[in-house]
């Protein structure tokens, strides 16, 4: 998973969430993480774009047709170089 589990721990008491609570929620998010990579996987993702294709292809990604399906390894490998924030925008501030 992206984040480990004594990570999400630590957070979760600094939360005032219970050690039963904070397990619960882990088991939870790790079934979430197993679907979608099994998903991934197995199911795939469709992309509209040619290019698209062209690139995951480039870098080791099976496809067919306009269908990619991902290994846990290969997501996780891209997940860790993308940057841990980042601002979709910025809006100059306005006087009226």
């Amino acid at each position: 998973m992206g984040i480990s589990r004594q990570s999400l721990q630590y957070k979760m008491k600094k939360n005032n969430l219970s050690s039963s609570k904070c397990q619960i929620m882990i088991d939870r998010l790790q079934k979430i993480h197993e679907a979608s990579m099994a998903m991934l996987k197995n199911t795939g993702m469709k992309f509209h774009h040619p290019e698209a294709i062209t690139i995951l292809k480039e870098n080791g990604i099976t496809t067919k047709g306009n269908i990619a399906y991902f290994t846990e390894e290969q997501l996780m490998y891209w997940v860790k170089k993308a940057p841990s924030s980042f601002s979709l925008c910025s809006i100059p501030s306005i006087t009226l």
